[in-house]
């Protein structure tokens, strides 16, 4: 898959010349300008970040985006609390709040939207850290209601896993309720292949290799986690 990378709402934690060299396509140049978003193919994009530190661009960007392409899903990051909910009323998905969050936060919210395991995610975070990407600062949480669905789901949050071969789910089916009743996390969604199911039938039989949305507090989603691993009984 080719990614395009715009100068200004870029995925800017990549370099440059690896991804030239595996094959990417880069574009540079203004991101505020039709031309620009049209060439890059923004009509087909599913997400887009916009990670710059002018506000009056971000705004810009964003706008642009969402009437170019109504269903694509926008994160920006900005510097101040106060342009929150400018971004939010011009239609933005979610705002990362740079006091309060970081990069990594940003990358596993793009991979988290495309029902990336939350193993893959943990995984992909460490691959970035030892390769000396310098993006991590201490993120707080005290203001995480401000943004986003966490105003709405205090205390709740969201995560995927992948059904793994010779799991106690594997072969399960919903109706027995074991996430629920072992961990208390709640099932979303479930993808399967290209297949993508919301508030999936109680008839379900997982399979190894299904990707599970689950919604529940941080210690459900830890149990919950364990009984998508392989059982060793």
């Amino acid at each position: 898959m080719r990614t395009n990378i715009l100068k200004k709402g870029c995925f800017y934690y990549f370099n440059f010349n690896s991804l030239l060299k595996k094959g990417h396509d880069i574009i540079f140049g203004d991101a505020s300008k039709a031309e620009i978003l049209n060439h890059a193919f923004i009509e087909r994009a599913r997400g887009m970040v916009v990670a710059i530190s002018d506000a009056a661009a971000s705004r810009s960007i964003a706008s642009l985006a969402r009437q170019l392409n109504p269903a694509i899903h926008i994160i920006v990051r900005t510097r101040y609390i106060l342009e929150v909910e400018p971004l939010y009323k011009l239609g933005v998905n979610e705002v990362v709040p740079e006091e309060f969050e970081t990069s990594v936060e940003i990358l596993s919210r793009v991979l988290r939207n495309y029902l990336v395991p939350h193993d893959d995610i943990e995984q992909c975070i460490t691959e970035i850290r030892s390769d000396g990407y310098e993006m991590l600062r201490t993120m707080s949480r005290r203001h995480s209601h401000a943004v986003g669905i966490s105003g709405y789901l205090s205390g709740a949050e969201l995560a995927t896993f992948r059904v793994q071969k010779g799991s106690i789910l594997d072969g399960q089916s919903l109706s027995k309720g074991t996430i629920r009743n072992r961990s208390g996390a709640t099932v979303m969604v479930i993808k399967r292949d290209v297949e993508v199911v919301p508030n999936p039938d109680p008839v379900w039989e997982l399979q190894a290799g299904d990707i599970l949305l689950l919604l529940g507090a941080p210690e459900q989603l830890i149990a919950a986690g364990k009984l998508f691993l392989p059982d060793k009984e």
